[in-house]
């Protein structure tokens, strides 16, 4: 997905200490790496989610289906119930949105 958050852990790798030596780990302001690697991790998620949710404002239906089909959707935390929801709040009630949110649960595991 372009402009997604990629690999959570690749933000900022876990520090490296060889075995046998016990020196400090870095810290940023005083707080360890660890730790904020670890926030960060948290916090992906939510903001890839928001991302994705902000540019299927501005997609037509056939995207927000291909989007789910792709399963981009599922990667960022939706399940079908959430990309149904979006469908009948974005999308008048047509044969088309029918038959999207047929495809999406239809597609759904």
């Amino acid at each position: 997905m372009p402009g997604g958050c990629g690999a959570p852990g690749a933000l900022i790798p876990a520090p490296h200490v060889p075995a046998g030596e016990a020196k400090a780990l870095p810290t940023v302001s005083g707080v360890p790496l660890s730790v904020l690697r670890e926030v960060l991790i948290a916090q992906c998620t939510p903001l890839r989610k928001l991302r994705v949710l902000l540019r299927l404002l501005d997609c037509g239906l056939k995207e927000v289906v291909a989007s789910w089909e792709t399963r981009q959707l599922q990667a960022c935390g939706l399940d079908a119930d959430d990309a149904v929801h979006l469908l009948c709040a974005l999308f008048e009630a047509s044969e088309h949105r029918k038959t999207a949110i047929s495809r999406i649960r239809a597609s759904s595991w």
